[in-house]
């Protein structure tokens, strides 16, 4: 498979760029500031049976 689609090297610029962006990734999933999910109204209510 490689002789019909040989394999690409990165450049040094290439390279920073998925890691930079890699980093941004995980940053934005692991940020305890944002991100929390607002109680829906069906959740908070207090009749029973519809």
């Amino acid at each position: 498979m490689e002789a019909k689609y040989p394999v690409a090297e990165m450049t040094p610029e290439q390279k920073a760029e998925v890691f930079r962006n890699a980093v941004l990734d995980s940053m934005v999933g692991q940020n305890s500031l944002g991100g929390r999910k607002k109680k829906t109204s069906a959740g908070g209510t207090r009749t029973f049976g519809g």
